[in-house]
């Protein structure tokens, strides 16, 4: 299987690294280095966890979304202008 950086995969708790979801983050010579970015239900995190294994154990892992996918900042900054608004209404 060809491994890419930016690529996703889903590990179970069978894995040699803790159950989640992965994005792979570098390829140094024969291994891959992976970043936790989402709990075993695919939930987001910011956990900061590295992982590095052999490039033949990513063979074993199942392909996963992207987590971010469908994450749009911009609904995030407008969610927040909306409640300044409403405050200042209330406010006056």
């Amino acid at each position: 299987m060809s491994v890419a950086p930016y690529d996703h995969y889903r590990v179970g708790s069978d894995a040699p690294v803790p159950a989640g979801v992965y994005r792979v983050v570098g390829l140094p010579d024969g291994s891959v280095t992976l970043l936790l970015v989402a709990d075993e239900n695919g939930h987001r995190r910011a956990t900061g966890w590295i992982e590095t294994v052999d490039r033949d154990v990513v063979d074993t892992f199942e392909p996963a979304e992207n987590p971010d996918s469908g994450f749009d900042p911009r609904n995030l900054v407008e969610g927040i202008v909306l409640q300044f608004k409403l405050l200042y209404w209330k406010v006056r």
